[in-house]
């Protein structure tokens, strides 16, 4: 939802969006929502289109991608209907039958959202709503985070932890902060001003004042007649002990 308005609310409301894989007990939640936009998420599409694709050439599998990506199902109908025709193994033909059966019975499923919901309310503004994406992709962003590193959350504690992240992403983090801009160049210039650690295991940090004279205690210590004294004095040129 957007704004604070109670039709604002509403409208978000009725026009619920659900995205899914091909499980079709998903696809029932539309009958509870009357007005409910049902999509088919493309993760699953072009894993399928991957699959179905195993012979034909990255020219015709990277149609496929872009149309899909475009919202445009007439277009992946005809991209996969020609990848069809010159397939020769009747196993993926098959696949690649079954795939174009389904773009043609879910066309709605594949258009963009965004249109779909104006084409109902040519007044609602869908400008701020974001593309729908890939769900399974974006899940993995925050599945990296919060789940595959081995930490346990509290409820709270997973609740701030997603805000966070949602705003990250979003790119307005640091205006929910309240972080001014001033600020944050100010922090980017006093960076910048710091030298890098490469920086300093490179450069001098005082002129060369050349060889200097000295003497290595195993030489000449009571250890001098082990193995590895031995051989420092054969590398310095010294005879060995007897």
């Amino acid at each position: 939802m957007r704004g604070g308005g109670r039709g604002i609310q509403v409208v978000a409301i009725m026009n619920l969006k659900i995205n899914r894989d091909g499980v079709p007990w998903i696809h029932k939640c539309v009958e509870y929502f009357p007005n409910a936009l049902y999509t088919y998420d493309r993760y699953h599409l072009k894993s399928w289109i991957r699959r179905a694709f195993t012979n034909r050439t990255t020219q015709e599998r990277k149609r496929a991608y872009v149309t899909a990506d475009r919202n445009d199902p007439l277009a992946l109908v005809v991209a996969i209907a020609e990848a069809e025709l010159a397939e020769n193994d009747e196993g993926k033909k098959k696949e690649i039958s079954d795939l174009r059966q389904f773009i043609l019975d879910n066309m709605e499923a594949l258009r963009d959202y965004r249109e779909i919901i104006q084409s109902r309310n040519e007044y609602l503004d869908t400008s701020w709503m974001r593309p729908m994406g890939s769900a399974e992709s974006n899940m993995n962003l925050f599945s990296k985070r919060l789940k595959k590193q081995g930490y346990s959350w509290s409820q709270n504690g997973l609740k701030a932890m997603l805000h966070g992240m949602i705003h990250h992403f979003e790119g307005t983090l640091l205006k929910v902060l309240g972080v001014a801009s001033s600020t944050v160049n100010l922090l980017d210039n006093q960076l910048k001003k710091q030298p890098s650690f490469a920086s300093l295991l490179t450069e001098r940090s005082q002129p060369s004042i050349g060889a200097i004279q000295g003497r290595m205690p195993a030489l000449a210590s009571s250890y001098q007649s082990k193995p590895y004294a031995q051989t420092l004095r054969g590398l310095a040129g010294l005879s060995s002990l007897k």
